[in-house]
Parts: structure tokens; sequence; C-alpha cells
């Protein structure tokens, strides 16, 4: 499930889902809120964040951080460049990790 609102120079969405990852077999609640900041139509910075919550251990396994810049290209290609800085549960203890990602995007 995905909402979406739009200001004049802000754009705000919620994705919600429930997966099921057959290998492990358990369930897991997502949340991911983004904001983006609608100041170029070819450049856009954005910030978010996620949570995970793993309905098997009834608790919240994972949080992140998201900072970064959407870089559109043209009508068919983007690029994402952004940090993530996630939290994980590992044996009952917080390990924090430090990311920097790339996402390209295709339209079609």
């Amino acid at each position: 499930v995905i909402y979406k609102t739009k200001f004049k120079f802000t754009s705000i969405s919620n994705r919600t889902r429930i997966e099921y990852h057959i290998t492990d077999r358990f369930w897991r609640y997502r949340d991911k809120i983004n904001t983006k900041f609608l100041i170029n139509k070819n450049l856009i910075p954005w910030i978010g964040y996620e949570v995970r919550y793993f309905l098997k251990e009834n608790r919240i396994g994972m949080s992140e951080i998201f900072v970064g810049m959407f870089f559109k290209m043209n009508n068919t290609f983007s690029v994402n460049i952004f940090y993530d800085y996630r939290k994980k549960i590992k044996q009952d203890t917080w390990v924090n990790t430090n990311c920097l990602r790339t996402d390209l995007n295709f339209n079609f």
C-alpha cells in the first residue's frame, strides 16, 4: 500500500507492506516514509525512514535512515545515490551499519 501527498515544494510518501520470506519462513512488516524536496525537476534531494517489524520474534528487527539525491537524466532513466544508516538486531544486540547505495531506475 502506498500513500502519496504533494505540497508546493515537498512530496511525502508512505509505503507499507507485509513480506513472507520463504527460505527463512517468517513474516515481517515494513513501513517506509520518504520526503522529497521538489526544488528542481531533475535533481531531487530526499530523506526517509524505514522500520521492519519481525512478527516471528515479536519485535522491531531493523530500522534505517536515508539521505539522498535523485538524478533524473531523462524520461526513462534516473540515478538515486543515498546514504543508509542501518540498525539491525543480531543476537539481542543492535549492530549499526553505514552504507552508500546507488539505484539505477529504468521506466518503460
